[in-house]
This record gives structure tokens, sequence and C-alpha cells, in this order.
């Protein structure tokens, strides 16, 4: 545990590390038992999940698998042959080209530049999506999504 002053302010900085199979209750208990002597105004909890369960008793061994398997579960790929009417017309309508006179145009490189650029060590913004997934999801290519 770390405490840091800084423009004024007063932080406390600690890791933790959470075990994916073991009793969530029991590592919050520690923390709280961590902080019962101090005041706290305001905490902010950040988790690196560098392992998730993608089946029974199976987890992600890096980062990379990590972002790979979210992928998967939030975009999967389904055949066409399985596609009812509704379907048929979402997938139909995401194939149409996106035309706007009020779009200013860019270009594929334009983008790849732009991600090509992005920092790794920056915290997500709201949307909680942070860097090393926008670089990750840039290398899909679009036909499989």
């Amino acid at each position: 545990m770390i405490d840091i002053s800084f423009g004024g302010y007063d932080f406390t900085v600690f890791s933790y590390h959470f075990e994916p199979s073991v009793n969530i209750d029991l590592d919050l208990r520690k923390i709280e038992q961590l902080f019962s002597n101090r005041v706290l105004k305001r905490l902010i909890w950040c988790m690196d999940a560098n392992r998730i369960e993608v089946s029974s008793g199976n987890f992600t061994s890096s980062f990379e698998d990590t972002i790979d398997a979210v992928m998967r579960k939030s975009f999967p790929c389904d055949p066409n042959s399985h596609d009812n009417s509704q379907h048929k017309g979402f997938r139909s309508e995401a194939d149409l080209v996106y035309e706007s006179d009020d779009d200013v145009p860019f270009s594929r490189t334009e983008i790849d530049c732009v991600i090509d650029n992005l920092s790794l060590n920056k915290s997500p913004d709201s949307d909680r999506i942070n860097n090393e997934l926008i670089k990750k999801f840039s290398l899909c290519p679009l036909g499989s999504l």
C-alpha cells in the first residue's frame, strides 16, 4: 500500500490479486479490513482482467487470449444459413454503403494511422474500451463481423 499526495489530494494505492476460482467475498472482507482504519471519501476500483474462464475449468492464459475470448463472445460469427427473414434484412442493411453529405470523408489509411498512434498507457474513456482492445479489434477483418 502506498500513500501519495498530489494536487492537494491524498491517495492510497494498493494492488490486490484476485484468484478467479476463489470466493470473492473473502477477498472483499480482506480489503475492507485493510481500509477499516481510514476515512475514505471515494473508492476507485480498477480490475485488470488478464484471465477469464472460457469454459468449465479452462481459463485464458494471456491478455491477448482474454481479448480474443471477449470478442468471440461479444461478436459471434454465425452462418447465414441460420438466418430468419429479420436477420437477413439486418445483414442486407449492414452491407449498404452509408452516404451523408455532412460527413467529412476519411480513408482507411487515416483510421489506421490514428489507431497506430493510440497510447497503450492511457486509461479507458467513459465508454470503458481501452486502447489495446481498439488496436486488437482493428486487426479483425471487417467481413468476419
